[in-house]
């Protein structure tokens, strides 16, 4: 999968200064015209504007301004936070933070928690929100819903950027950077670990909700009472002031964007591996921001090029997307929401969508030219709401009931203030415009509060169209006021019914009040569900445009299925659309994924993972169109674990002992159940064991193929072989000659004034010989062979050990009678010349007369030893 980093050790240091992105929290630091931001788990996100004091929140799926709220006048330096669908935004320019109603857009009263110009952190924790001045080191903690304060405490004397977090659990984790401390708060409670990381290097941020702490060329994971986990060393090291550094929203990962060396790294904080590669972004020398993981992709923000880089962690071999999403060398920010990340450049009106597939999608915040067009106005931050949306609407939250609603009897509603319950939570239904004319879309979503979660959704708009899903557009193709309803079931079982209603104007875009008392019949009881009254029903063209004008056609779209994996075949199905004054003459399907189709039905197979929104467009003969969309839910593709194995000696056993090593094998889609291991070659796996890791020993030398097979829970195996050469285990001895002669043995010939080294597999037998030159004789041996036996030329050594042994050899006079080169072997005397007078066989005793001795050419010993001086008498 992914590939161990080489790249001959360019990848020197990552991280003497990192970049942390602490998530959920907001830091407000007098640094000039930003835009800081939060995201919401259904696919939008609010982004906050310092130049125009404005927070908007973006929908992903439709790519539009949902609303726009006010919430700063004059020159302001805005942050913001998230607590469920709620905003909170701090001005460091004076000191204050104002909640913004995900479900109302009403603004809260502003508190004042720092003195104009300091710097002030927030950080949402439940029921409480928690903010501080790094000057200062004072945490107070207030109400999220009032903004009161509960308490100040003193907890650190200083506290640096990235040097705070809010873990899943609502605990406030610090580190005071005079001292080193690591300092949590929970629930009131104070908890101080003295000195237990470096205080000028240390960074905190959330690796699967659990807070880590980096610092140097290490990870470090914290436990709930303050302890360390075990250091995981850090991708890329230590050294690299370019890096940006952020954990992982659902796993317990760190991802390291190495600018230096234009690369995103990985450490694995459960497998305790680090410089892993995911990505080459093909950016050296550039300065990145923090990354983004988002549905098993990693968004890197590129400040110099003014891309944003796309890495599919499930494809480590595919190239990144790059999506320009800015001008170069600007600075921008990525929020993560749902499927979706959106960009913000806080300079400007640009905003935008970065789909999974890298494509961007550009949204305008606000009208440079009419920065206050649009605005919701959601009071004037002291608690007073002046109206409910754009163009005086918003959306009316409901108290989710335990069961099945039921239909009140009408009665008449004034324009209502929506009352959040914070113990039960509130669900609302959002629109971006509340009056438009014939065919013009509305987007619609549904809000919940109070820490609830939506788990379905079925839209009915008063005009026969439906559709399903958190998210929904659609157009009217006749006049008329229509009460928009959602069928909203939360995560926990409970139901609810929230309404809205869209006032709808002919072509010249006239609009008539709903009758007095009626408040456009919006009821609300128990249950939630609104009942339009009999006076104003859709379709009463007398009372809003001409009736004569031309309908368009209505469009209505199915999808089925409307979720599973990847890859998903789905069938689009419009033949429900219905000819409005003329008959319907097309059809174009828009997939969502960057192709589209026409024709009333379609097929259509969805390779990837990802929420994707079908829109189908209607077109008549009079050019008349309509659309509806449906949302289509395509998940990961179940896939096996990924085996990967090392064979390697143990440490001080010999070559023969190994470990087999299946430690960097992967899980897919479902955790790792054991590991097999064959250790013969034969496809035969031993019994499955949940250590990684087997020891084995060969029984002798040779070339072995070691496979492991790796099965998850679901019981998908995956198998990896590698080989591993077991040499014998050798000695080294060690022959040296000196003077004339020769030592053979052990495979070699060693000669005069040579040292050879041999290497003998362990335990074997040697035997040496020593042979003197033909004018020279064998003085013996030192060293390992000893100076006995029968044959003392000879020598015999078991290697157990490395061995050094010398022969010693010494030259001979040449005027011995015996230096012939070639002896004779005669076997009676030579006479001599000299005439004997006496006749007798008997040699004389004289000199002449004594016989050569007897030759042994092949006999080291007898010439070494019996040398031309033993005939001398």
């Amino acid at each position: 999968m992914r590939s161990r980093i080489r790249l001959g050790r360019v990848l020197v240091a990552v991280v003497a200064l990192v970049a942390v992105v602490a998530a959920g929290a907001v830091l407000a630091a007098g640094r000039g015209d930003r835009a800081v931001r939060f995201a919401l788990d259904d696919g939008s996100a609010w982004l906050v504007s310092s130049r125009v004091g404005q927070a908007a929140l973006i929908d992903g799926a439709s790519s539009q301004v949902i609303a726009s709220v006010p919430v700063a006048t004059g020159k302001s330096d805005l942050t913001a936070a998230q607590s469920g669908a709620d905003a909170f935004v701090a001005d460091a320019v004076t000191g204050t933070v104002v909640r913004i109603n995900g479900a109302t857009y009403e603004k809260s009263r502003k508190g004042r928690f720092a003195q104009p110009g300091q710097r002030l952190s927030v950080f949402p924790g439940g029921r409480d929100i928690f903010t501080f001045t790094a000057q200062s080191g004072l945490v107070t903690t207030a109400d999220a819903h009032t903004l009161t304060p509960r308490a100040q405490q003193s907890v650190a004397s200083r506290i640096n950027a990235g040097g705070g977090v809010v873990d899943a659990a609502g605990r406030l984790w610090l580190v005071d950077a005079d001292s080193g401390d690591l300092v949590s708060l929970d629930h009131g409670r104070v908890r101080r670990h003295a000195r237990a990381v470096s205080p000028n290097t240390a960074r905190l941020t959330l690796a699967a909700g659990r807070p880590v702490v980096v610092q140097g060329g290490s990870v470090r994971q914290i436990q709930d009472d303050g302890g360390l986990r075990p250091a995981t060393c850090l991708a890329g090291g230590q050294g690299d002031a370019t890096a940006a550094v952020a954990g992982s929203p659902t796993a317990p990962r760190v991802y390291v964007a190495s600018g230096l060396h234009g690369v995103l790294l990985v450490s694995d904080l459960r497998r305790g591996t680090c410089d892993t590669v995911a990505a080459d972004l093909a950016a050296a020398g550039h300065t990145f921001g923090a990354p983004q993981e988002v549905a098993g992709r990693v968004f890197v923000p590129d400040f110099t090029s003014g891309q944003v880089h796309v890495v599919d962690l499930s494809r480590p071999r595919a190239r990144p997307a790059h999506a320009q999403v800015v001008a170069a060398k600007t600075r921008f920010e990525l929020v993560p929401g749902g499927s979706f990340v959106f960009y913000n450049d806080p300079n400007s009106a640009a905003a935008g969508v970065v789909r999974l597939d890298g494509t961007p999608v550009e949204v305008r915040k606000y009208d440079p030219a009419r920065p206050g067009a649009g605005l919701v106005d959601g009071g004037d931050g002291n608690g007073g709401a002046k109206g409910h949306g754009p163009d005086g609407f918003g959306p009316t939250p409901v108290v989710p009931s335990a069961g099945p609603t039921r239909t009140p009897r009408p009665t008449p509603t004034p324009t209502p203030t929506p009352t959040p319950t914070p113990q039960t939570g509130t669900v609302a239904v959002a629109v971006s415009r509340s009056r438009v004319a014939v065919g013009e879309p509305v987007s619609m979503r549904v809000v919940a509060t109070g820490g609830s979660r939506v788990s379905a959704v079925r839209w009915a708009f008063g005009d026969d169209g439906v559709s399903s899903g958190a998210l929904a557009t659609h157009a009217w193709s006749r006049p008329g006021m229509f009460t928009v309803t959602a069928q909203v079931t939360l995560a926990d079982g409970r139901r609810a019914a929230p309404t809205a209603v869209i006032t709808v104007a002919g072509d010249e875009r006239t609009t008539t009040s709903p009758p007095p008392g009626n408040d456009g019949d919006r009821t609300r009881g128990p249950g939630g569900n609104g009942v339009p009254g009999d006076k104003d029903k859709p379709g009463d063209k007398d009372k809003l445009g001409d009736k004569d004008k031309p309908v368009p056609p209505t469009a209505r779209v199915r999808v089925s299925p409307p979720s599973g994996d990847a890859p998903l075949a789905v069938t689009v199905d419009a033949t429900g659309s219905s000819a409005g004054s003329a008959a319907i003459s097309g059809y174009r399907i828009d997939f969502g994924d960057g192709t589209s189709g026409t024709g009333a039905t379609a097929s259509h197979t969805y390779a990837t993972a990802g929420e994707y929104t079908v829109t189908v467009t209607v077109t008549d003969a009079r050019s008349g169109s309509s659309t509806a969309t449906a949302r289509v839910t395509v998940g990961a593709p179940a896939v096996g674990p990924t085996a990967r194995l090392t064979v390697s000696p143990q440490g001080g056993s010999g070559p023969l002992a190994v470990v087999a090593d299946a430690s960097a094998s992967t899980k897919g889609s479902a955790d790792i159940a054991g590991y097999a291991f064959d250790f013969a070659g034969t496809g035969t796996f031993g019994p499955p064991q949940a250590a990684s890791s087997a020891p084995h020993t060969f029984p002798a030398a040779g070339t072995y193929t070691v496979s492991v097979r790796v099965t998850d829970t679901a019981g998908r195996t995956s198998d990896y072989s590698a080989t591993y050469t077991a040499a014998a285990s050798t000695h080294t001895l060690r022959i040296t000659v000196r003077g004339p002669g020769s030592v053979s043995g052990a495979t070699a010939v060693c000669h005069s004034g040579q040292t050879c080294s041999v290497e003998v597999p362990a335990g074997d037998g040697v035997v040496l010989n020593a042979a003197a030159d033909s004018t020279a004789r064998f003085l013996g041996w030192s060293g390992a062979c000893p100076n006995a036996g029968i044959n003392p030329a000879s020598c015999q050594l078991t290697m157990d050990a490395d061995l050094s042994t010398t022969a010693t050899f010494d030259s001979v006079s040449s005027s011995s009678p015996t230096t012939s080169p070639t002896p004779t072997p005669t076997p009676t005397p030579t006479p001599t010349p000299t005439p004997t007078p006496t006749p007798t066989p008997t040699p004389t005793p004289t000199p002449t007369a004594v016989p050569t001795p007897t030759a042994v050419p092949t006999t080291a010993a007898t010439t070494g030893l019996m040398g031309p001086g033993a005939g001398n008498g």
